[in-house]
């Protein structure tokens, strides 16, 4: 089963980092590096440390932009992963992750923590397999009143 990322090129509110975990038969065990890293007013920065990955979202606009994020990991069905870090980060009912505070250019977000469980994954498959990290943006809309929310199906003119 694949997994296709439509990346916006044009309006650039989305992004994704690969993170390639290939099984060194030698050592029994997997190894995580940073594969495909694509972006736009998002850069997905992460740093991996043995079955841990360290996210944070930059938004690298070049103007004056707000944004509201989300993010979401997709793993093979069977690597389980604990996911936490800063209290900014909430899980939504659709297997995202929002991020409560508005990020303006050149702000990052606080980290997200994904610790994986793969050793299942060892012991089964023993073959390489993907993490994908997604980040998605949308501009900060405003009520009346002057309160700021998310509109995920907004759309730019």
């Amino acid at each position: 089963m694949g997994f296709i990322f439509d990346y916006d090129d044009i309006l650039g509110k989305s992004a994704l980092l690969q993170i390639k975990s290939t099984y060194d038969l030698e050592e029994s065990k997997f190894n995580l590096e940073k594969g495909i890293n694509r972006s736009g007013s998002l850069d997905v920065i992460s740093n991996i440390s043995d079955n841990n990955i360290i996210t944070k979202i930059k938004n690298t606009r070049n103007e004056n932009t707000e944004y509201y994020l989300r993010l979401k990991v997709f793993m093979p069905e069977n690597c389980n992963a604990i996911f936490g870090g800063s209290n900014k980060w909430t899980p939504g009912t659709d297997e995202y992750f929002y991020y409560s505070d508005i990020l303006r250019n050149g702000e990052s977000t606080e980290e997200f923590n994904t610790a994986l469980d793969i050793y299942d994954l060892l012991y089964q498959y023993k073959q390489d397999f993907n993490i994908i990290i997604v980040a998605e943006c949308v501009e900060v809309q405003y009520h009346e009143d002057g309160t700021p929310y998310a509109d995920w199906d907004y759309t730019s003119p």
